[in-house]
């Protein structure tokens, strides 16, 4: 990408079943396409699978609550979600 990230992109719980080595990863986004339920599953199994799991970022409507997730971004607004998540990434490796 021209921002200079890595981009992997998975599909459902299989993808992430065999993205074993979450330690590769700046962050983790979970897309809105799925249900809330398939969201915060996914979380879940994130979190109960390994202890050094990156940021996990959850894409969604703003009534729609991703237990777990450590940051959720509205896709409410259109394209702003991905500004969002640009400055994110910006933030967190200025702290890195």
């Amino acid at each position: 990408m021209s921002a200079g990230l890595h981009v992997s992109i998975v599909l459902g719980m299989d993808g992430l079943v065999a993205v074993r080595d979450l330690q590769q990863f700046n962050c983790i986004l979970l897309g809105d396409e799925g249900s809330v339920a398939d969201q915060r599953s996914a979380v879940r199994w994130l979190k109960e699978e390994s202890t050094n799991v990156p940021p996990v970022i959850a894409l969604g409507r703003e009534d729609e609550l991703v237990e777990g997730a450590d940051y959720q971004i509205s896709t409410n607004h259109g394209g702003n979600w991905l500004e969002a998540l640009t400055d994110y990434i910006r933030r967190s490796r200025k702290l890195a």
